[in-house]
């Protein structure tokens, strides 16, 4: 590598870096205060900690392509408005080399994306996943907040408001009979408080008690609640108080032992292919089928965004014109909005065999990619 391109990698790697790190911090924050949320403020700086950690694959997974992106853009946007781009092109120095750096970069970042994506993510999602389940249900002050609604089971516990003593307030609990498609029981409160919690249970005393119980048939509508209420038989406990014991040993084995797709690494997903194709191919097996194909395609996909956004950001950068950089990074960053919104708007048809959306995911690649080599292309020409 010469004395030129390792000048144009260095200024690269100063704006990549300063963007990763502000992009990291930005997205990180989010993420931590909506987990957070649903936590105490009892909890552990050990276990925030924890979820700081495995939160940063994830965040980096997008966060390396954003940054690639706005480095390019930036720092080939500067050396065109000084007239450097010209000066080297009249010296000799064909385009593509001036690029070589960011295509470098761009396939750098690939590699630890490729890596994120196919291994580091899944797991740490699913054990992140594992994690707050655990530490919402050992302390049952974490979960039960007001506005929360909390399932246990055939249980739901609905929470109107928390006070600072934790005395809860307007509870409901619903009994939810699914295979009949019925409430079997309600019951109502004013207040209620923990009285006793441990691993495997916790003890709610409620407090001016009404149960409802008429086997009516729920929705999720509430207008139609209203209506399906009449007739319901309502009884008011003698003393209008009663404890209940929910135990969440039920809630944190309720979970599948496969795992979903998107928690597989890529030989897990291989190994989950190979089994299904020995299958009897019926609607659900095709279903799985498709939707271990497009997560496994779809983390390819991403993986190579650092090319797509550069083949797109270098037209926007390779101007002359001082009021076009901002102009360019704009629109760089609108092609990435674009791209990621495609990425989105594929999962949709995840489930849907006769769409391929395992062929779908690729076509953000495939057009950007295309589209800048295209613009390159008329740009050497020119």
């Amino acid at each position: 590598m010469n004395i030129l391109n390792r000048h144009i990698l260095k200024n690269l790697l100063y704006i990549f870096v300063a963007s990763l790190l502000v992009l990291t911090f930005i997205l990180v924050l989010g993420l931590m205060i909506k987990i957070l949320s649903r936590l105490d403020t009892s909890i552990s700086q050990l276990f925030i900690l924890k979820m700081f950690l495995m939160l940063l694959p994830k965040v980096l997974a997008y966060a390396i392509p954003i940054a690639s992106l706005v480095s390019v853009t930036l720092v080939f946007s500067r050396m065109s408005a000084e007239n450097e781009i010209t000066a080297m092109r009249a010296s000799g120095i064909s385009l593509w080399q001036i690029v070589n750096p960011a295509i470098l970069l761009a396939l750098a970042s690939s590699g630890c994306l490729l890596y994120l994506n196919m291994f580091a993510v899944p797991h740490l999602e699913a054990t992140r996943k594992s994690m707050m389940k655990g530490e919402l249900l050992s302390n049952p002050s974490n979960f039960l907040r007001g506005g929360s609604t909390i399932e246990l089971g055939k249980l739901t516990v609905n929470i109107g408001e928390k006070e600072a003593d934790g005395t809860l307030k307007d509870l409901r609990v619903i009994e939810l009979d699914h295979s009949k498609g019925i409430v079997a029981n309600q019951l109502l409160a004013q207040k209620g408080r923990i009285i006793d919690a441990n691993e495997t249970s916790f003890t709610i005393e409620f407090i001016d008690v009404i149960i409802l119980d008429n086997n009516w048939e729920f929705t999720d509508n509430k207008d139609d609640d209203k209506q399906i209420l009449n007739g319901v038989k309502v009884t008011r406990l003698p003393n209008a108080n009663t404890t209940y014991t929910f135990y969440t040993n039920e809630e944190l084995n309720s979970g599948d032992l496969r795992k979903r797709a998107k928690y597989l690494n890529l030989w897990e997903m291989i190994a989950r292919l190979a089994v299904l194709e020995k299958k009897e191919q019926s609607k659900t097996v095709r279903r799985e089928h498709t939707d271990l194909l497009y997560n496994l395609n779809k983390n390819l996909a991403l993986a190579f965004s650092p090319l797509a956004f550069l083949l797109m950001a270098l037209p926007f950068g390779l101007r002359s014109s001082r009021s076009e950089t901002s102009i360019g990074l704009l629109i760089s960053l609108i092609v990435m909005m674009v791209y990621y919104a495609t990425i989105l708007l594929t999962g949709a048809f995840d489930k849907h065999t006769a769409l391929h959306p395992e062929i779908l995911v690729w076509l953000p690649n495939i057009i950007f990619q295309s589209l800048g080599l295209g613009m390159i292309a008329f740009k050497v020409s020119h």
